[in-house]
């Protein structure tokens, strides 16, 4: 065209406008939509990964029994150091002297003179029942 022999830029008209626009709402709208389908696909991925992860946690946890007042139980050392290792790995016996609630359960020491906490409260999955209850 003679205005771009003139100028050496090419004349914005009014049909060159409308045109940019529509392919820049075009690209807005596909890069939106990919978007999107990249979100759902993670989504869907985090969902997946949460249950496999959820599956596997369940597997390795332990099933615990109910305690009621008045049982007998071992809890484990939690505080470990120097020497520690050739220990007993639980302290007991104690007894349960209140049930709280989350599944969580008030000790005492049955024999003061064993090592280990006085009255603690922990929480039940990791208690063992004492072997022999009722007895030392």
């Amino acid at each position: 065209t003679p205005f771009e022999l003139m100028v050496g830029v090419k004349m914005r008209v009014k049909e060159d406008l409308i045109l940019s626009e529509l392919l820049n709402q075009e690209m807005r709208r596909a890069f939106e939509e990919a978007r999107d389908e990249t979100r759902v696909s993670a989504r869907q991925g985090i969902q997946k990964l949460q249950e496999e992860n959820r599956h596997y946690y369940n597997l390795c946890k332990r099933p615990y029994s109910k305690c009621r007042v008045g049982d007998h139980v071992a809890i484990p050392r939690t505080q470990f150091g120097v020497g520690l290792k050739v220990r007993k790995k639980y302290f007991g016996p104690y007894e349960v002297i209140k049930a709280l609630p989350n599944d969580r359960y008030e000790v005492k020491k049955v024999d003061e003179d064993d090592e280990g906490p006085g009255k603690t409260s922990m929480s039940g999955d990791l208690l063992k029942t004492w072997p022999l209850s009722g007895r030392k």
